[in-house]
C-alpha cells in the first residue's frame, strides 16, 4: 500500500492523505481559530458592566453612587451582550448586579419612607 502512495503527486494524492505543506489550498480554512494563534481579547464594555454591578452592589447605601453605577452596568451590559465578542457572561453578571443593586435600593427607600411616615 505504501508503494502505490509513493507513485502519487501531491496533487493527485487523496484529500485523507494530503500533509498540509504540501496542499496549502487544502487547509486554508479547515482550522480558523488556529491560524493566527491569538486568542480573542473579551469586550472592555462587558468586564466594565460587571465592575460597575458590582460597585453598585456594595454602595447601594448610598444613593448618589449605587443608582448611577447600576444604570451604566445595565446600559454597558446591553451594549456587551449585542456584540458577537467573548465575554457575554461578564456583561450578563453585570446586568443581574445591576437589577438586583436597584431592586436593593428600591426595597431600601420603600423601608425608609414607610418608617419616616409611620413616626410622622
Amino acid at each position: 500500500m505504501n508503494e502505490q502512495n509513493n507513485n502519487y503527486t501531491p496533487e493527485q494524492m487523496p484529500v485523507n492523505e494530503q500533509i498540509p505543506n504540501q496542499a496549502p489550498n487544502q487547509y486554508v480554512n479547515q482550522y480558523p481559530n488556529m491560524q493566527n494563534n491569538q486568542q480573542e481579547k473579551i469586550y472592555d464594555v462587558n468586564v466594565v458592566s460587571m465592575i460597575l454591578g458590582i460597585w453598585a452592589i456594595v454602595t447601594v447605601c448610598v444613593y448618589y453612587l449605587s443608582i448611577p453605577s447600576s444604570i451604566g452596568g445595565i446600559i454597558l451590559a446591553a451594549i456587551g451582550m449585542k456584540s458577537n465578542r467573548r465575554g457575554k457572561g461578564f456583561a450578563i453578571a453585570g446586568l443581574v448586579l445591576s437589577i438586583i443593586a436597584l431592586a436593593l435600593w428600591g426595597i431600601l427607600f420603600m423601608i425608609g419612607f414607610s418608617i419616616s411616615s409611620a413616626l410622622g
